[in-house]
């Protein structure tokens, strides 16, 4: 069904679907995701002691993954700031409450006071999304900033996050999206 849709017509679509799932069922199943994070990341982290994630600090719509700091100590933790023209950087953050809002009223980081990050120093980044498909693509928000992140760092691995009745059989798709390596829900992690 979502195929024949167009992107902001998925994007409307997924948006209400989340929107129907109740508060305290999107904060469960914000622990089952990072507890499935946690099982994804633990070889990594045994094999390089100084992971560097990028994250995002999600809306209250979004998958919360701010207990990740406390999960995962030994990792290091790394948020998006927008730019123009769909532009984005990573920046070192030590705790989530460091974060002030930015645009779009999304939390990130602030560049005065957190280390940027160059795409070759991070391992992974986790990808928000209103919809994820069964081929890994992404359903954003349509500022195209992940998917040109993605672009220009082909080698960082990239994982889906999501909740798991937003991962649909098709999406609409531009030839310039970028599809990711894995999906994480609440309820399993997929790879391609």
């Amino acid at each position: 069904m979502a195929n024949l849709l167009s992107k902001q017509s998925a994007r409307e679509l997924a948006k209400k679907q989340t929107q129907a799932i109740h508060s305290s069922t999107r904060q469960q199943a914000s622990v089952s995701i990072c507890s499935h994070i946690i099982q994804l990341l633990a070889p990594l982290i045994q094999r390089k002691k100084d992971l560097i994630v990028g994250t995002f600090a999600g809306t209250s719509l979004e998958p919360q993954l701010s207990s990740l700091h406390d999960l995962l100590p030994e990792a290091s933790f790394c948020y998006p700031l927008s730019g123009k023209n769909g532009e984005m950087d990573f920046y070192l953050v030590s705790r989530p409450s460091e974060l002030v809002e930015g645009r779009f009223s999304i939390p990130e980081p602030d560049p005065t006071l957190h280390q940027l990050i160059h795409p070759s120093k991070m391992d992974l980044i986790l990808c928000p999304a209103w919809a994820y498909s069964k081929t890994f693509h992404r359903l954003g928000k349509g500022g195209g900033y992940y998917d040109k992140y993605l672009e220009k760092t082909p080698k960082l691995l990239a994982y889906g996050v999501h909740f798991e009745s937003l991962f649909w059989d098709s999406l609409p798709q531009d030839s310039h999206d970028i599809p990711v390596c894995s999906c994480i829900s609440e309820r399993k992690i997929r790879t391609r």
